[in-house]
């Protein structure tokens, strides 16, 4: 290309650095965060025996309810995690939720912990 308006420019290894975006990885190789999902729950509920599986299933069932299942992966799920070991439903409910739940019919709270 014979453009005057460019200039020849010597590119310095050390001085070079390449910009990637999300799933860029998948193209070396290493599962999406949406593959690692489907692996880990496949694996979750191949032992019966596991006592994770249920937590694991109704935290996933109830997210993908909320979000439609192209959402949930495992970092949505050990945020549910972390909440639920860091503070207590009836911290974290509020009066709101409260109320919510008595709408729906759960008028017995005091199991909720």
């Amino acid at each position: 290309m014979n453009n005057p308006n460019l200039k020849a420019v010597t590119i310095d290894g050390n001085r070079l650095g390449f910009f990637f975006g999300a799933g860029a990885s998948v193209e070396f190789g290493i599962p999406s965060m949406k593959n690692i999902t489907e692996l880990f729950k496949s694996k979750i509920n191949k032992d019966n025996k596991n006592k994770e599986k249920h937590l694991f299933n109704s935290i996933y069932n109830s997210l993908e309810q909320i979000y439609g299942k192209s959402k949930v992966d495992l970092e949505s799920i050990m945020s549910v995690i972390v909440g639920l070991k860091e503070i207590s439903a009836l911290d974290s409910i509020g009066d709101l939720g409260l109320f919510l739940l008595q709408q729906k019919g759960i008028k017995d709270i005091s199991d909720i912990k």
